[in-house]
């Protein structure tokens, strides 16, 4: 073949693929539209009604109201739905909204709004984890700073350094801070050259488990994989830590863990709102775990019978010499998942006992 038999083939193929694409974006197109008439027309989507009271400026039903009769008109078509409507019909029967999703992969609920109400909501629920800097120390910015900066050009130096700097602090925190560093560079050394990405595998999300559990080394919280014990508190909350080796949320597996994670943390948080007087500042941390993605999410209650979830932290397992700085994120948000973990437990137990958690 010729090269401008090549040049044609390559043109005519990337034409095929233009076109195609265009062609689906105007079925979805028409189809959002065939299904939101649908939805609107719909006598039994009609009859539901939710008194949340939280207003939107495109339509005249509540937010709350939206969720539920969106999963009342596509309840009965479970099975045979796409995984995404079938996410936003799980979070729909819990009243839940979820806007933890961001711009790469839009969230499951997203299209049940006009866009500028998904905005408004956006803006209207934020962050409220306070937040959480365990590297406001000089002299653990200075050590940190140097592994950094030896470990692009030497991963075993760097895990040296990390090392010392463990059996040399004289907090408790500060090295518990670097046994991480030393755990995240050990498991660097099997790359060959300082900027090479390790190996991805199926088990990706195990080299979570040593890094979590020295947050919570000491004290009586303790977090084991998947638990985090203290007392009789263990089953109400182990399952705030959800693990799975897929990489993607729009996986299968993946989107539903994350469902499961945030129905859980609703159970938490219906128990603290019924047992407790501080129902205003109680919002429930979920730590979802995701191959080498980790994120931190907070549920509350938006409003009478509406819960709302929202990303309080997001990073990604270093996986080159390279990303070791974004280790720094990542205890952040450890800490913060733990700090917050100590208050709603300071909300159930008799607050003495916060004293004995560390």
């Amino acid at each position: 073949m010729s090269d401008l038999d090549k040049y044609l083939q390559n043109d005519l193929e990337e034409a095929v693929i233009a076109f195609s694409d265009r062609v689906r974006k105007e079925y979805l197109k028409r189809l959002d539209k065939q299904e939101k008439k649908k939805f609107v027309e719909n006598p039994v989507c009609q009859k539901v009604y939710e008194s949340d009271n939280i207003k939107l400026n495109h339509t005249d039903l509540s937010m709350g109201t939206v969720i539920k009769r969106y999963t009342a008109e596509f309840y009965e078509q479970y099975s045979h739905l796409d995984r995404n409507i079938q996410c936003a019909i799980m979070l729909g029967l819990n009243s839940i909204l979820d806007l933890t999703g961001d711009k790469r992969i839009p969230p499951y609920q997203s299209h049940l709004f006009h866009s500028n109400d998904w905005k408004l909501l956006q803006k209207k629920f934020k962050r409220v984890f306070t937040k959480i800097d365990m590297f406001d120390n000089k002299t653990i910015i200075k050590k940190v700073s140097h592994i950094e900066k030896v470990v692009l050009g030497s991963v075993e130096k760097a895990y040296d350094e990390a090392a010392k700097a463990e059996s040399n602090a004289h907090i408790a925190t500060e090295a518990d801070i670097f046994a991480i560093y030393y755990h995240v560079l050990e498991i660097l050394q099997f790359s060959i050259q300082p900027d090479q990405q390790i190996a991805s595998d199926d088990d990706d999300v195990m080299k979570w488990p040593r890094v979590i559990e020295t947050v919570f080394r000491r004290g009586n919280l303790r977090c084991e994989w998947q638990k985090i014990k203290t007392g009789n508190l263990e089953l109400q909350i182990k399952s705030k830590i959800e693990r799975t080796s897929d990489t993607t949320q729009s996986d299968g597996s993946a989107a539903t863990d994350k469902i499961k994670l945030l129905i859980t943390s609703k159970l938490i948080l219906d128990h603290l709102l019924a047992t407790t007087e501080n129902q205003d500042d109680i919002a429930v941390p979920a730590l979802h775990l995701c191959g080498h993605e980790i994120k931190l999410i907070s549920l509350r209650l938006a409003a009478d019978g509406v819960y709302v979830a929202v990303m309080e932290g997001f990073s990604r397992f270093p996986r080159s010499a390279t990303d070791l700085h974004v280790l720094r994120k990542i205890i952040n948000i450890l800490y913060k998942f733990k700090v917050n973990i100590l208050y709603y437990l300071h909300v159930i137990l008799n607050p003495s006992y916060i004293n004995s958690l560390g």
